[in-house]
Parts: C-alpha cells; structure tokens; sequence
C-alpha cells in the first residue's frame, strides 16, 4: 500500500546500461546494473539531473537523480528517504519542472533501496559545458545533497520527455532538455582510456521471484571475454 508521497521538483535554472527489475507483490527482487563507460577523463555524462525533492511538511532538499529508461522501477535511496521520514519499502514521487511549466508526474511506485551506487561523476557540472560552443549556454545548478540518489525509470515515460536536443559532433557531448532539466549525454573531456564502471543494485527479499542478474545480461551482451575476466 502507497501511503507515504514526496514531491520531488527540478531545478532548471539557467556507454549503456543494463537495468532490470521484478515484482512479486511486497516482495522485490531486483537486479539493477548500470554500466557506464569512463573512456574519457572524469568519466563520459549520463542522463542526470539536478532535483529539489519536497516532504509532506513542505521541507525541500536538493540532490541528483539519473534518468534510466533501461530501469523497471524507480529508485530513492533510504538515507534521502529516511530525511523525510519515510518508512515504508514503496512511495509515491511527484515530479515537476521548476517553473511549473509541465504537468506533475506521479510515478506508479517508488523503492526505497539501500544501495544506490552510481558515482557522482556522471552528474553534469558548469565546467563539462563551458569549452562546447553548443552547450555554453547551459546551466547546472548546485545541489545541497551531492549525491545520485534518486533513478527514475521506465515505470515513469513522462520523465523522459525531451524538450530541446543541442546535437554535438563526433566525440562531443549531448544536451538533453527534459521535463525535469537539462542533462549531457556522451564525452565532456578528449582523453580517453579502457575502463569501466560497473555500478550494481540488487535488493533481495524473494528468491521464488523471477532472477534477471548481471552475469545473465552481460553474457548476451557485445562485450569481450577479457572484460568478464577481469570483473568475475
């Protein structure tokens, strides 16, 4: 039963992922697995957006949230959730833009989870954009949590609505305008090297639930047999 809301509103001043996730009933079983390629210097930008998420007493506070449509579910990490005394296991989110120029968004349901491992390095700052002709424009704002704490996923399409695309050329960033503000999608930085970033949430409460776990994917995936030396 959703019996908790939270209102998270956006502040719009100014590789691939894998993610699944199952659902029996109260229970959960969820795999969710984020790869992200960090081939350039300071890691390439994924779809991350700066959000003012609110409580039921009107106290708001301001976090990232990554845009996921790999996702099945949508994710609020327990120590954000735990500000706004929150304590069941699913709650309602509303989103909006901060000039209240869209409609709210409430998604279906929301998971607290305790592990959101998605590094800080994705999210969009003022300097990925200032040396990009077509981007210089853009502003991100500052956030008071500087943390990924939120994944929005495909259970919300709304989110994902794009209202504005800056195209960049060949190795070259992206800016994405969404409902809840702008983000940057590919290179910010020209150096470039192998690794990669594996960022995994799981949270297991039903093992008779339907499995989809990270080795299943990546095994049908086009990486190389070394890449699965090296991480298994």
């Amino acid at each position: 039963m959703l019996d908790q809301k939270i209102q998270m509103i956006a502040m719009t001043r100014g590789g691939q992922s894998l993610h699944s996730a199952t659902k029996c009933d109260a229970e959960i079983q969820t795999y969710t697995s984020c790869l992200i390629p960090s081939g350039y210097t300071e890691g390439d930008s994924v779809p991350v957006v700066a959000v003012k998420v609110y409580g039921n007493d009107g106290r708001g506070i301001t976090t990232y949230a990554l845009l996921d449509q790999a996702s099945e579910a949508s994710f609020i990490h327990r120590s954000l959730a735990k500000k706004f005394n929150l304590k069941a296991e699913k709650v309602n989110l509303i989103l909006e833009s901060a000039n209240r120029s869209a409609s709210k968004l409430q998604s279906r349901e929301t998971i607290i989870t305790d592990k959101l491992d998605i590094q800080l390095k994705v999210a969009p700052r003022n300097e990925d954009v200032q040396d990009w002709k077509h981007l210089s424009d853009i502003h991100f704002p500052q956030v008071e949590l500087e943390e990924i704490l939120i994944l929005i996923g495909a259970d919300n399409p709304d989110a994902f609505v794009t209202e504005e695309v800056r195209p960049g050329g060949h190795q070259e960033p992206w800016g994405f305008k969404y409902t809840s503000g702008w983000a940057l999608l590919g290179p910010t930085s020209i150096e470039s090297n192998n690794n990669v970033a594996v960022h995994l949430l799981q949270n297991s409460k039903n093992y008779n639930c339907e499995e989809l776990g990270l080795q299943k994917q990546l095994n049908h995936s086009v990486l190389p047999r070394r890449w699965f030396e090296r991480y298994n």
